[in-house]
């Protein structure tokens, strides 16, 4: 017969590994969590050094001359051509 003392032994077996799974848990998740926290802040440090970028180009003088390049190099007359008028001779 199971003494007394053989289930406390095997309890405190059971207890020991449920600890131990419960904190394999407890550190599988921290390190999900700050695994996760640490892609966060990454990606909002790039995201803020580019806005910071971005806002120090002088985007509408950069886009006019862009602009102003590409409507110089359109031949207008093909485009839109200019209709000529001819005057019928001899009536």
């Amino acid at each position: 017969m199971i003494t007394e003392s053989q289930i406390l032994a095997e309890l405190q077996k059971i207890n020991q590994q449920l600890s131990r799974q419960n904190s394999s848990v407890l550190k599988s998740f921290s390190f999900g969590f700050f695994h996760s926290l640490g892609y966060f802040f990454g990606t909002a440090v790039i995201f803020f050094v580019f806005i910071y970028l971005a806002s120090q180009f002088d985007w509408t003088r950069a886009l006019s001359k862009s602009l102003e390049s590409m409507m110089s190099q359109v031949n207008w007359n093909k485009v839109i051509p200019t209709p000529t008028i001819e005057i019928p001779t001899g009536y």
